[in-house]
């Protein structure tokens, strides 16, 4: 333990030159490093290892998520940090108006119900247990959600739904 206290940012600060990074390449290499079974005695060397490939190989995580090479790097990753944001907020407001649309049938209702309980942070596990349903009856409500938002979307975007295209 006491390798990860001090010696391990020791070692990190010396492969980065002292760079503000060293902290967060620590960090970094811990969480590759923690499930393995590594010997104490071999322990700063194999740290010493990983942190130097995070830190030179170009194409390492911990490069493609602290450091950008270029200020146009910098930039491009902002703009599409934005757009993901921006993206992800439209998706969650179709949701949010699937999901309060007044449900016609019973079976809309169920289904509704379970995605709810979903979004809520409960796993089909724990809906199991308040519902007592089945797992697989759980995951083919999901299913089933899935496809009826995406026909959702799909109407409210070009205002037919697949089923009416599809149909003959």
């Amino acid at each position: 333990m006491e390798f990860w206290n001090r010696e391990a940012y020791k070692i990190a600060k010396k492969v980065t030159g002292g760079h503000e990074l060293y902290t967060d390449l620590v960090a970094h290499v811990f969480l590759l490093l923690h499930k393995k079974e590594i010997p104490e005695d071999e322990l700063p060397k194999v740290f010493a290892r990983y942190c130097w490939n995070q830190w030179t190989w170009t194409e390492s995580k911990f490069n493609k998520t602290f450091r950008c090479f270029s200020f146009e790097e910098a930039k491009n990753k902002a703009n599409d940090e934005e757009e993901t944001i921006s993206s992800n907020e439209q998706y969650k407001d179709i949701l949010y108006a699937y999901l309060s649309d007044i449900s016609e049938t019973k079976e809309d209702m169920f289904i509704k119900g379970v995605a709810q309980m979903y979004l809520k942070g409960m796993t089909y596990r724990k809906i199991r247990e308040k519902t007592g349903l089945s797992l697989s009856l759980i995951h083919r409500t999901m299913k089933k959600l899935k496809h009826d938002l995406f026909n959702y979307t799909y109407e409210h975007r070009n205002g037919k739904s697949i089923a009416d295209i599809q149909s003959p």
